[in-house]
């Protein structure tokens, strides 16, 4: 499944020089993750963790497949998996985001030559990755 980029990696695409938009647009489409199959993904196999190995989150879907294997687990991953259905969508989004922003500062530093001066970062913030929430250093 394709999917189309968000309106934040758009708008970065006018960052980049001319000669790099393509590229850039296609691989933000190419390894971008669908929030439609992440969706699905979620209703059908989220208590097993199957959407968060899809997202390249492996702690996560591990965590929450042996959690659903185990009988106390389910008390905690029945609500978690209820949860995730309502904020899947915006997970992937968050991902995309994260990913166009690593590919932006990527292009924009192969064709000046030097360390640019980074794109504005994404509004939303990046989902947990493992559970752990992300620090950001400041500068």
């Amino acid at each position: 499944m394709k999917h189309t980029m968000t309106p934040y990696a758009e708008m970065l695409m006018n960052y980049l020089p001319a000669e790099c938009r393509p590229t850039f647009a296609y691989e933000c489409r190419q390894y971008g993750k669908d929030p439609l199959l992440a969706f699905l993904l979620q209703i059908f196999g989220g208590l097993f963790g199957i959407a968060d190995f899809y997202l390249g989150n492996v702690a996560r879907g591990a965590l929450m497949a042996l959690g659903t294997i185990s009988t106390v687990g389910l008390v905690v991953t029945v609500p978690l998996w209820i949860y995730r259905m309502v904020t899947i969508w915006f997970d992937t989004e968050a991902e995309n985001d994260a990913l166009a922003y690593a590919l932006a500062y990527r292009y924009i530093a192969a064709s000046s030559g030097q360390r640019p001066e980074p794109p504005p970062p994404p509004m939303r913030p990046r989902p947990n990755i493992g559970g752990m929430p992300m620090v950001r250093q400041q500068q």
